[in-house]
């Protein structure tokens, strides 16, 4: 049987189409960049990540030079703030985009050791 072997067969940052899933990849350096701030504590957890998808028209435009930013949104629980954030990265700035508060809000349930801190 013949196999051929596929060196770096991940697609580059210009060939990513604007509304693929993200890669664990992206999740990790998604993740690391909000381990990286000043405001996260070691016992957050990660409660939701997902690509922020760009507008319609956005994705229409792009083409393999230009095409939208690769956004990803994260909830995250602070057990010991009793607080809920929204935390947006831009994964092309390699950069927090914003860090918001959310008074109030209940996030779905995790338990501590079960995956949930990403």
């Amino acid at each position: 049987m013949d196999r051929t072997v596929i060196e770096n067969s991940a697609p580059s940052v210009t060939d990513v189409h604007p509304l693929r899933p993200l890669a664990a990849e992206e999740i990790e350096l998604a993740a690391a960049l909000v381990r990286g701030d000043a405001r996260f504590e070691p016992s957050t957890r990660f409660v939701y990540v997902s690509l922020v998808e760009p507008p319609k028209t956005e994705v229409l435009a792009s083409t393999g030079d230009q095409r939208p930013s690769r956004l990803v949104k994260l909830v995250l629980r602070s057990p010991s703030r009793r607080a809920t954030y929204e935390v947006v990265v831009s994964l092309d700035e390699k950069a927090l985009v914003s860090w918001a508060h959310l008074p109030g809000a209940q996030p779905s349930l995790t338990r501590a050791g079960a995956g949930s801190r990403t």
